[in-house]
């Protein structure tokens, strides 16, 4: 009121200030500092007003101050094992009836039930089932649960943490998850409702609020809040693994929703699809410096695609990859989008695609296509996205030039060349090193062998662990694809991060300068890892079959 700002004058030679929301004609709201001197002239006393927008960097750190206070304990909480929340399973045979399953349940006041069979466990039913599988469908109430369980149940080391339930709840759409012992039995489970207590904590509450939406603009602002998210889990020592999967579910959670909200303006697809992510979002390893690399895989099961067809597909597209530009997904420079006809086909042309480039390749080709072996299902009909990689799987059987050249490429990486000897001499504080760059030949080290040795994960640590399962690579080797890994995404995500909160772009680039002693001499022993990864490639893959 303008009576609080008259009654804050204390002192009539000095400025007041406040900081207050303004309605403006337009209907927006605006966050503004008014400054004001009181003067006297003529016996009248005048006051002089400037009024000044709050900046976004202010904005920033406000909403950043408070959310940090608000999940400081919750986000110590999330860090805690999930296994604390856990309690003893209530089983039941298979041969029990429904009826008797949900006496025994009421009795215990228990929401899930599981089932075994021969003793070991082989399905749960939830009160949940006992409605929509029982109730609604009218089924007989001495019907076996053997008849209506889930199977196989989700499952979750002992040694995972309740961020990681949550986000594996969200993801599966499931209420409950089996933390197996050792021996691989299950003894124990967590339930939603176990946890949701902390249902308001920044990243299950994002992502819920994402799914409510229902404005482009409303997602813009959520996203705006992850780098606080993001530094706070720094802050919490949260490891590289858990900041990639986070930024990569907001991702996930943001685009599904803006293809429910495109379907609704466009109407309902004309024939099934899928939306897939390639790149560092296929991978599931997104930082907070991301464009975009999207496309559509169209069903081709109703026939030839019309003109039509092709045209809504493509305004799908178009308006997609413009909305996810608008949040802060940036446009990718190379087209590789869905609004893009090359990249917008049924499924049979994509699998053309795939079989020219493992038939007709050379390193260079190789490499400008790369990221599409990383794609993913995001939305829409999975089995589509799961054709295609069996697809892959089959075409790359015996494509030895192929893998050949994917070698050549991965050898060729100068990403490490003209660098100086001391990192941190002061004559090199201003020399900016490209993180992602650096990162190339490790994500398609892996990339390679994961495609040669048919395996489905895209994740690059995933793959890595599951190469070292197959004995495809050593101890040493998984070593030193992961301590890179690791090590340089998290400076990559923390400097993002940083940027962020000073109002600058993030980048994928960081000044020598900004390293400590610790992180350039950990850096230059990374860069000799890297190099050997190249060199042994190069050895294995030195010619063609």
């Amino acid at each position: 009121k303008w009576s609080t700002l008259i009654n804050s004058f204390k002192d009539p030679k000095k400025t007041v200030s406040c900081e207050i929301g303004l309605k403006c004609k337009d209907g927006s709201h605006k966050e503004v500092v008014i400054s004001a001197s009181r003067i006297h002239h003529a016996d009248q006393t005048a006051y002089i007003l400037t009024v000044k927008e709050v900046s976004a960097q202010m904005q920033y750190k406000k909403e950043g101050k408070l959310l940090s206070r608000e999940l400081q304990t919750t986000l110590q909480l999330m860090n805690q094992p999930l296994v604390s929340l856990a309690r003893e399973i209530l089983r039941c045979p298979a041969s029990t009836t429904i009826r008797e399953a949900a006496r025994i349940m009421t009795r215990k006041k228990r929401n899930v039930l599981f089932i075994s069979q021969d003793n070991e466990i082989i399905g749960l039913i939830t009160n949940n089932d006992l409605n929509s599988r029982v109730l609604a469908a009218g089924l007989d109430p001495d019907t076996k649960v053997i008849e209506i369980m889930t199977s196989p149940i989700a499952k979750l080391p002992e040694t995972a943490l309740i961020y990681e339930g949550l986000l594996h709840m969200k993801r599966e759409r499931i209420s409950h998850i089996a933390l197996p012992d050792k021996d691989r039995k299950i003894g124990l489970v967590v339930g939603y409702e176990d946890i949701l207590r902390m249902q308001q904590n920044l990243i299950s509450f994002m992502l819920s609020e994402i799914e409510s939406a229902e404005e482009v603009n409303q997602i813009t602002r959520i996203y705006m809040r992850l780098p606080v998210l993001v530094l706070a889990l720094i802050e919490s020592g949260s490891n590289t693994a858990t900041l990639t999967s986070i930024i990569s579910s907001v991702g996930d959670a943001i685009h599904k929703r803006l293809i429910e909200l495109a379907l609704e303006d466009l109407g309902p697809a004309p024939r099934g699809f899928a939306f897939m992510v390639m790149g560092s979002q296929g991978r599931g390893e997104q930082t907070l410096a991301t464009d975009q690399d999207n496309a559509i895989v169209i069903d081709p099961a109703p026939g030839k695609l019309s003109k039509e067809d092709g045209t809504w597909f493509l305004k799908l597209g178009e308006k997609l990859n413009n909305d996810l530009n608008a949040v802060g997904y940036k446009f990718c420079p190379g087209e590789i989008m869905a609004g893009n006809p090359e990249w917008n086909q049924d499924l049979d042309s994509w699998k053309a695609n795939f079989s020219k480039w493992m038939r007709n390749s050379n390193p260079k080709d190789v490499l400008d296509v790369a990221i599409f072996f990383d794609f993913r299902c995001i939305y829409g009909d999975a089995t589509l996205i799961e054709d295609l990689r069996r697809h892959i799987h089959q075409s790359s059987e015996g494509k030895s030039v192929f893998f050949f050249h994917m070698a050549q490429s991965v050898v060729k990486m100068k990403v490490l060349a003209n660098l100086p000897g001391n990192l941190k001499a002061e004559s090199q504080a201003d020399t900016l090193l490209d993180m992602k760059k650096i990162l190339l030949p490790v994500t398609s080290f892996i990339r390679l062998y994961s495609i040669r040795e048919k395996l489905v994960s895209t994740n690059s640590l995933e793959r890595a662990l599951k190469l070292h399962k197959r004995s495809i690579i050593n101890e040493t080797t998984l070593h030193e694809l992961s301590e890179p890994f690791e090590f340089i995404t998290y400076l990559r995500i923390k400097t993002q991060a940083d940027s962020m909160a000073r109002n600058e772009l993030p980048e994928n680039t960081i000044r020598l300068g900004q390293l400590t002693q610790i992180e350039a001499l950990t850096l230059k022993k990374l860069f000799t890892d890297i190099a050997g990864l190249q060199t042994r490639l190069g050895t294995e893959f030195s010619g063609v079959e």
